[in-house]
């Protein structure tokens, strides 16, 4: 007898419970306004978590970019690339500005890298610019030139697109601020 007294008030609170659950369906389901409000407000949520996750790759991308200059690896910046043809426009790559694949951007940051000392890649996450599926975001890429010890720095703009599974730089330029 003593499990049936501990039993009746959660039978009689699920019962409620299953009661006030029909009834908010049910004026849900006379009121379009309501439907229409959780439509919405289940859309911003979506919304919210795809654009949580989009910044999150972006700044991976972005991160491994500064890594790359940092420590003047050519591969890591590679990694990062579109797949297509990419504008180039680089004081230090010493190459006209242009259209290069994903190879030759390599091959001239590369010779770039071998030719300079890194000091610093700095940029400010505020400074980046959303449009559609491309971004843009500045840096300041200060180096030595080590066969004239000059120190240059160089102010870079970068363009990504947005792929199905991260960001890729389609273009890299000299940028003046």
């Amino acid at each position: 007898m003593k499990f049936m007294q501990w039993q009746a008030p959660f039978v009689v609170s699920s019962f409620i419970g299953a009661t006030c659950l029909l009834g908010s369906m049910s004026l849900g389901a006379q009121n379009p306004q309501y439907l229409k409000s959780l439509a919405n407000a289940r859309a911003a949520e979506h919304e919210r978590n795809v654009a949580t996750e989009r910044d999150h790759r972006f700044e991976n991308t972005v991160s491994r970019i500064a890594k790359a200059f940092e420590t003047r690896d050519a591969d890591d910046l590679e990694s990062c690339l579109a797949r297509g043809k990419i504008y180039l426009s680089l004081e230090a790559g010493g190459k006209e500005p242009g259209h290069y694949g994903p190879s030759q951007v390599k091959f001239i940051v590369d010779r770039a890298f071998r030719e300079i000392r890194t000091q610093s890649f700095d940029y400010d996450s505020r400074d980046t610019e959303f449009q559609d599926d491309k971004a843009t975001f500045r840096a300041d890429w200060t180096y030595v030139m080590t066969e004239e010890d000059e120190v240059v720095t160089e102010h870079l703009e970068f363009t990504l697109e947005q792929t199905k599974s991260d960001w890729r730089v389609s273009a890299l330029r000299t940028a003046s601020r």
